[in-house]
């Protein structure tokens, strides 16, 4: 059950005499190739959403690709009270620039007290998301966004959904932190419905949105969740999303704290003979999320943090790390509660089934299957020894791989340290 979700009809009726807007919405479908991830098919079915938007204080802006179109031309359409608009065509083609322009036009044209932004893209966590338009890096968008919401004059979207496959990386977090205060967004890769609609539901968040409109960004982040959990419980892990998670951003600063003082302490520690070969092993015993390998992607699948933190805490109470003044345990006591803290809602879904969750047979994969109800939600990057070798392959050495798979200084210090 949605928790805290419920409201009263004089709440309701209050804000529809003040004619106060509570929320809008900006939804970029525009992103990805359509005729595969099911754009098309999202937007149909938000449109069904029209009637359902009849009195409510919310408005959902629309960008999609204009079929009618050859030029990868952009149309855009307001579902509001009943209403569907259809709305100007944006100037711009550059995509991390189409999403920031998007979210001012929402902004501005229908000002309200909370402002969203779901993004349907390819994603690649530290590598940012992929487009048919072209890359677009984390920096781009922080920089697009930050440009979009100083003419707003807000300093952040009070929440920031990715439906795109590995966002949910530590890397991702201390991008978007200076421009959102809460993100929706998973470490795994996005399924594929059999109705060839991949990654999130938004009709069916939206719909709870329209239902209970005065929730607060933290209420609809959580929504989104729990819809993905609904929907997993009722299809399993072959068509729905495997694991989701809402980050609360107001505790990032303690988070990104806890965060560099585990890895200055686990830095400083491997400077104690036996503690260096002893982190190798848990880094190669750390759940990964999942990768398709046998697609040859480029970049090597990140570990769970959560899990990793919690190894390195056993390892000091069983003496297979020694840390003879408590200090790396007690950073990653600190570091796992500040990710809880940061990490009010997680869902992981536990897979059984002959296949994965795209359809294809466990014996295909090169490694074991990932226990997501156990995992915290969030990534991190820790280069394993497969993934070393892969990059020496490719003649890369351990530091151009590093410095490629973590923005995050204390971090990218530890394992350049770990891997020299």
């Amino acid at each position: 059950m949605d928790r805290g979700l419920q409201t009263t009809g004089d709440a309701n009726t209050l804000s529809k005499r003040r004619g106060e807007q509570e929320w809008t919405v900006a939804i970029d479908l525009k992103l990805t190739l359509d005729d595969k991830l099911g754009a098309k098919q999202k937007s149909d079915a938000l449109q069904k959403l029209q009637a359902e938007s009849h009195g409510k204080p919310v408005s959902l802006v629309v960008q999609v690709s204009d079929k009618q179109k050859t030029d990868g031309a952009v149309s855009r359409y307001l579902i509001k009270d009943g209403q569907l608009t259809p709305l100007s065509q944006p100037h711009t083609k550059d995509p991390s620039g189409l999403i920031g322009e998007l979210v001012r036009y929402a902004g501005s044209s229908q000002p309200s007290k909370r402002l969203g932004l779901v993004v349907f893209s390819h994603g690649f966590g530290v590598h940012g998301l992929g487009t048919n338009l072209g890359p677009v890096s984390l920096d781009s968008l922080a920089q697009d966004m930050h440009s979009a919401l100083s003419k707003l004059h807000r300093q952040k979207v009070d929440l920031l959904a990715f439906d795109g496959c590995s966002m949910a990386q530590a890397d991702t977090l201390a991008k978007v932190s200076p421009i959102a205060k809460h993100v929706v967004a998973s470490a795994e890769f996005m399924p594929c419905a059999s109705t060839d609609t991949c990654g999130l539901n938004e009709p069916s968040w939206m719909s709870k949105l329209l239902q209970h409109p005065h929730m607060s960004a933290g209420q609809l982040a959580d929504s989104a969740v729990e819809t993905e959990r609904r929907e997993f419980d009722r299809v399993g892990g072959g068509e729905a999303v495997t694991t989701l998670a809402h980050f609360d951003l107001q505790h990032y600063p303690k988070f990104a704290h806890a965060l560099d003082r585990f890895a200055n302490e686990l830095s400083s520690s491997l400077k104690v003979p036996g503690n260096k070969q002893a982190m190798l092993k848990l880094v190669q015993t750390t759940p990964e999320y999942e990768r398709f390998y046998f697609l040859d992607l480029p970049y090597p699948a990140p570990k769970d943090l959560d899990s990793f933190a919690t190894q390195i805490a056993n390892a000091i109470k069983d003496g297979s790390i020694a840390d003879r003044s408590g200090k790396l345990a007690m950073s990653a006591h600190a570091l796992l509660q500040a990710e809880k803290a940061i990490t009010p809602l997680y869902f992981g879904g536990h897979q059984n089934t002959a296949q994965d969750q795209f359809g294809v047979p466990k014996s295909l994969h090169v490694r074991a299957r990932v226990p997501y109800d156990r995992l915290g939600g969030l990534s991190i990057s820790l280069p394993d020894d497969d993934q070393l070798a892969d990059a020496k392959k490719e003649k890369e050495t351990p530091q151009q791989l590093i410095a490629k798979e973590t923005t995050i200084p204390s971090w990218k210090h530890f394992l350049d340290r770990l891997h020299k």
